[in-house]
């Protein structure tokens, strides 16, 4: 499958504070030029972790015609697990938009949600959400992108995309599970 138009969402309000440096977006805008070199890729600004504001923009960019959503950050358990920690809503916002989405997550040794990833269609495209950390970001989004060129079911996406979090800690840190 070809991406024509993709939109990269950025979320977490220590991003969109600029307390954070978003250095997810330019990497995996260069994964998906590498892939479909000739796809319009928009970064937009980054989102607070408010599930509303989330949901909205991702509405939005498939309402402009986005063919591939892909929202960064907010995957973990956050506040759910430590009332410290800013909620984690990008997974919830997909799925609240898409009950029939497919989602995946992965736990840590200590009984913490480490992130949930939802991948849902739509009208002959895709929304996503890939966690934040770099490294785990590029992971999922690499895989999600491969099994879209594969023309692979959402349930093998986001299997796909736990996989690739999950190979890049050691047993037992991490388990990726449906």
């Amino acid at each position: 499958m070809i991406v024509e138009s993709m939109s990269l969402v950025p979320t977490g309000d220590e991003v969109a504070a600029g307390i954070i440096v978003d250095t997810d977006s330019p990497a995996i805008m260069q994964l998906a030029l590498e892939r479909w070199p000739g796809c319009t890729v928009k970064r937009l600004p980054p989102c607070r972790d408010l599930q509303s504001e989330i949901t909205e923009v991702v509405r939005e960019e498939i309402a402009r015609g986005s063919q591939l959503v892909l929202v960064i950050g907010g995957s973990g358990g956050g506040d759910r697990f430590d009332a410290a920690l800013a909620p984690d809503m990008s997974h919830s916002a997909i799925r609240g938009l898409f009950p029939e989405a497919a989602t995946s997550q992965i736990w840590g040794s200590n009984g913490h949600l480490f992130c949930e990833m939802t991948v849902a269609a739509h009208g002959g495209g895709w929304a996503v959400n890939v966690p934040g950390p770099q490294l785990e970001a590029v992971a999922a989004a690499e895989a999600a992108m491969d099994a879209i060129i594969a023309g692979l079911p959402i349930h093998d996406v986001v299997r796909r995309m736990a996989e690739a979090v999950a190979r890049q800690y050691p047993a037992p840190a991490a388990e990726a599970g449906q």
